[in-house]
């Protein structure tokens, strides 16, 4: 997943401007003056309109391609689906669906043809049948075949959130390494602020399995590991695609940023990040420690849901604090509660 990240970054870095210069240059040289597309000497200011509006077309045309791109890779088959049976089927159901199936893919009835589908099946069954190995598969995918020496559901759960913590680190130093060489970025801002809003929504899916409503509704076909597959690809797409428009189309405000500065913001980010972190943590913890109890005590939590207030308000009260509006404020506030 995380060279799938850098692959789509490196595309949006390269790709959008050379394939706005073919065009460019294309259109110039056929392309006889109109209302929409005057042709201009390269160098010119006319030359640089016609370049931003093509660039820009370029922009919008490449990211309808990769999140439709995203939408359908993510649709990848479920042991659910080679099992023909949906993700709320019980023992009962799951043994009878590997029953029929396994009798119809035996490699003795159809030969080396259904060696594969009868391997992946039996496979399926496998893990769907053990509890815990189901509940791990709901929410980090096929992956936790490789992950041989998990057995309960808590090991499977610190091996999971330790895999999603690499990928919040590599994806957030790549952030600072862009706010560092880009110090008139005008979508850091943007860009940290859903970073964190979607750690905040893959922690309640892992640990809930959850999403907000609206969000649950659009991705109801997808499994909780294929819904933070398909988030992740789309805020890396969306905010790649935001970082290429807003310097074309924003006024350049020239803002002076000191080295302190910026260090300053960036430990205020690891802050954040190492307390949502302990959050996470803490969450899942939580929940695993009453697995198995929730019935005989009859009240029900829903700590994903606590966890997801929590890490919103500490994301709103962090930018309040530090935004230049609202800054003095906020500390004038806090020095009269």
């Amino acid at each position: 997943m995380l060279a799938g990240s850098v692959s789509t970054f490196i595309g949006w870095s390269l790709l959008p401007g050379v394939v706005t210069d073919v065009i460019v240059s294309f259109l110039d040289r056929s392309l006889p003056s109109s209302r929409l597309y005057v042709p201009a000497p390269k160098g010119s200011p006319g030359y640089a309109a016609n370049r931003k509006k093509v660039y820009t077309t370029v922009i919008l045309l490449y990211l309808a391609y990769t999140v439709y791109n995203a939408a359908w890779s993510t649709l990848i088959p479920t042991w659910y689906e080679w099992l023909e049976v949906g993700s709320d089927v019980d023992d009962a159901g799951l043994k009878a669906a590997s029953r029929v199936l396994s009798r119809k893919y035996h490699p003795d009835k159809v030969g080396p043809a259904g060696e594969a589908a009868f391997i992946v099946i039996r496979r399926a069954f496998e893990s769907l049948s053990d509890p815990a190995r189901r509940y791990a598969y709901d929410r980090f995918g096929p992956v936790i075949d490789d992950w041989n020496r998990c057995i309960t559901i808590r090991d499977f759960m610190r091996n999971g959130l330790f895999g999603c913590f690499q990928w919040y680190a590599a994806t957030f130093g790549l952030q600072w390494v862009l706010a560092y060489f880009r110090k008139e970025d005008q979508g850091a801002y943007w860009r940290f602020l859903s970073f964190f809003i979607l750690f905040a929504m893959e922690i309640s899916l892992v640990v809930n399995a959850s999403l907000p409503s609206p969000l649950r509704y659009l991705l109801s076909r997808r499994l909780p590991f294929q819904q933070i597959d398909l988030l992740r690809q789309l805020w890396i797409t969306l905010s790649l695609a935001l970082n290429q428009l807003l310097p074309l189309w924003s006024p350049h405000v020239p803002v002076s940023v000191d080295d302190a500065q910026l260090n300053a913001a960036i430990q205020r980010a690891v802050s954040v990040s190492r307390e949502l972190e302990a959050l996470a943590v803490a969450a899942a913890e939580e929940q695993l420690s009453v697995v198995g109890d929730r019935a005989a005590s009859g009240n029900e939590i829903d700590y994903g849901k606590v966890l997801r207030k929590e890490m919103e308000q500490y994301i709103i009260d962090d930018v309040l604090r530090n935004h230049p509006s609202v800054r003095s404020a906020w500390q004038e506030s806090a020095s009269h509660p």
